[in-house]
């Protein structure tokens, strides 16, 4: 009986981590624009997770890592940060391209100004 039960237990799998434990880093590598909305400019960026200083050219790399890593790749979950901007209109469209976990990201979105954009991207755009 005392057989069974330890195959039992070693036969279930350790899909999660425990609780309080830190989630494995994940591995992406991605095209980070920035460009303002009438088209007038736009600037670049390459990002590759996990970030330092000599494979990333992104000035907060490691942080913008951890960010998609709190929303595993999906742009769309980030949560809006609930300090207030001051009213600025500079208009400005983010996109992001790239592989996150060997899973295809594309994401575009049209924010009022930087101020908006970084409350709600956190440091991803941060360049």
């Amino acid at each position: 009986m005392l057989g069974a039960l330890v195959l039992a237990m070693t036969a279930v799998p350790q899909a999660t981590a425990a609780p309080g434990t830190a989630r494995p880093r994940s591995s992406g590598e991605f095209t980070l624009t920035l460009s303002g909305a009438d088209q007038t400019w736009s600037r670049a960026i390459r990002l590759r997770c996990p970030a330092d200083e000599t494979n990333s050219y992104h000035p907060m790399g490691a942080s913008a890592c951890a960010d998609l890593d709190s929303v595993r790749g999906d742009m769309n979950k980030l949560k809006r940060v609930s300090e207030l901007c001051r009213p600025t209109y500079g208009r400005l469209v983010a996109t992001i391209t790239g592989l996150y976990d060997e899973t295809y990201v594309e994401w575009s979105k049209a924010f009022r100004d930087e101020c908006v954009l970084h409350k709600t991207t956190r440091s991803i755009f941060d360049f």
